[in-house]
């Protein structure tokens, strides 16, 4: 393969980052971040950080920003087989969506891996605060996955936005962009934070936006959200099979899920495979 990367800008650190995309030596090994000479696999048992963005890591390295790639590579149903290699602690934000990283990942040779589904056959919950999210059997046949993400923010900007859709339409997310609220700009400025927000690479929302001319879809806010559900839902290491449902979500509360469904679903899943 020969080799495929992107650089530009991390959203919040402002430095240039530019990200690598290699073969794996063994393809049957889970996606795993490089950097710095460390190996951190891409799964729920290597995130050291949910605030706000999902950060992997060990003692010696961390991968910021990482659930834009990782949503990009559920939707291309890719889990095995490449290492991706950071120049910075953070991702580029690029424009602020997964369709670059998707686009990159469509240059790459199929795999003969393939990675079983995690079945669902009750239902989980899993809550923090006002926000919540849960997955349970579809009662389709085919087992096909479904996600349903939901936001309710008081900017009228934002407002409640719904956003669902099957395996089939998680392509759909690709192009939605990360936002920001205006008014939080000066709490993350003081915190040395947001330094690469750009009106190119972030929706950036104003008492005074124009809504025609804010958004490429009318409910992209919720529509990225559903994508970094996606991405932090990727640190299983394999697609759900079930019907996903969202509300209010959060780095932290994807995360605090995974953990939770990797305790009681892919541990038992893999004693019975032995």
């Amino acid at each position: 393969m020969s080799e495929l990367s992107l650089t530009g800008i991390g959203v919040h650190s402002g430095l240039s980052s530019t990200v690598r995309i290699h073969s794996d030596a063994d393809p049957t090994q889970p996606i795993r971040f490089y950097r710095n000479g460390q190996f951190i696999p891409a799964l729920v048992s290597s995130v050291v950080s949910t605030e706000r963005t999902t950060t992997l890591g060990n003692s010696k390295v961390k991968c910021s920003l990482v659930e834009h790639i990782l949503a990009a590579l559920y939707i291309a149903n890719r889990w095995s087989g490449l290492v991706i290699e950071v120049s910075q602690e953070e991702l580029p934000i690029l424009d602020g969506s997964a369709q670059p990283w998707y686009e990159l990942f469509a240059e790459l040779p199929k795999t003969s891996v393939t990675t079983q589904a995690i079945q669902i056959d009750k239902p989980h919950e899993y809550h923090q605060d006002s926000s919540a999210i849960s997955i349970s059997p579809t009662n389709s046949s085919s087992k096909e996955t479904r996600l349903v993400a939901s936001i309710n923010f008081e900017h009228p900007a934002i407002g409640q936005q719904t956003w669902q859709g099957k395996i089939a339409d998680f392509k759909d997310l690709l192009p939605a962009r990360t936002f920001v609220l205006n008014e939080w700009l000066e709490d993350l400025t003081a915190k040395q934070l947001g330094l690469g927000i750009r009106e190119d690479n972030c929706v950036i929302i104003k008492d005074d936006s124009d809504l025609d001319t804010l958004y490429n879809f009318k409910n992209e806010a919720v529509m990225h959200k559903a994508l970094d559900a996606l991405g932090d839902l990727f640190l299983l290491g394999a697609p759900l099979n079930g019907e996903i449902r969202v509300n209010r979500g959060s780095h932290r509360l994807h995360v605090g899920f995974a953990r939770m469904l990797f305790e009681e679903v892919v541990k038992n899943e893999k004693n019975e495979a032995k």
